[in-house]
């Protein structure tokens, strides 16, 4: 079927999933980004003090940033997956508005959004932490 066939609104609803992709491949290029300069960052302070508050919340903080390395490989695995399995059953999910492919989609925009703000509410809190400490 040919996107000129398919109805309006699933055109749209396709240009949408496409845009998530793009945003969400951009976001976790970000993501990882940052999560790198978190690491070198924690790499460089680790030395500057003994005090045992300083250390227990520093590896509290190494720790968060270690999980979050780990959420972003599993989501990133998560995202190639369902762009791929989009492209596999696009003739599907075009002529069928209701596939389960949007479901799918929907869980995986919460997941990502989920990773987000936690992320962000850590990278918040290490602020506060540096800031505190350094």
């Amino acid at each position: 079927m040919s996107v000129e066939t398919v109805p309006t609104e699933s055109r749209v609803i396709l240009k949408d999933l496409s845009f998530d992709h793009e945003l969400w491949d951009n976001e976790m290029k970000y993501f990882r980004n940052e999560l790198e300069i978190f690491d070198h960052r924690m790499e460089e302070i680790i030395g500057r003090s003994e005090n045992r508050d300083f250390l227990r919340e520093f590896e509290h903080f190494q720790n968060q940033f270690i999980r979050q390395n780990e959420v972003w490989d599993i989501l990133n695995q998560k995202v190639r997956k369902h762009r791929k399995k989009l492209m596999r059953n696009l003739a599907d999910v075009q002529s069928d508005p209701e596939h389960e492919y949007f479901n799918e989609h929907a869980r995986l925009r919460e997941e990502f959004d989920t990773f987000v703000r936690i992320y962000t509410e850590i990278k918040n809190k290490f602020f506060v932490f540096l800031d505190k400490y350094l």
